[in-house]
């Protein structure tokens, strides 16, 4: 549990992944951002074990513009239900399972708030290495 106080000794409030992006100008049609890791990891994965302790669909996810607006946020609640609570603590055989899943419900949500095609630079962490 010694990662889980640490995230949360460091949480600001909402989650809100436009507070940790650093826009890219890059000669493409696609809005690019750049990330830190210790950044969007650490902030993601509370709000994954919230999701997971409250049972509310995860409103960032949650797409107006598809077919079926919740459906891509209750897969990542599946998702986050199926891996073991302790593997949260990114000490175990888990580990690569959950940094995967939070740098996809990061991406999923950055997604939905900009609402236009978008590219992702993740710069580079040993800490956060997949």
């Amino acid at each position: 549990m010694r990662f889980l106080r640490k995230l949360l000794n460091g949480f600001s409030g909402k989650y809100d992944v436009m507070a940790y992006a650093r826009r890219e100008n890059r000669p493409d049609h696609f809005e690019w951002y750049a990330f830190l890791p210790s950044e969007i990891y650490p902030a993601t994965i509370l709000r994954i074990l919230e999701v997971r302790r409250s049972g509310e669909i995860p409103e960032e996810l949650i797409d107006e513009h598809s077919i079926a607006p919740h459906g891509v946020a209750m897969d990542y609640m599946k998702r986050a239900l199926a891996i073991p609570e302790d593997a949260f603590e990114l000490n175990g055989a888990d580990r690569g399972a959950v940094l995967e899943l939070a740098r996809l419900w990061f991406t999923q949500a950055l997604r939905v708030k900009v609402g236009k095609p978008i590219g992702i630079h993740i710069l580079k962490d040993e800490a956060y290495r997949l």
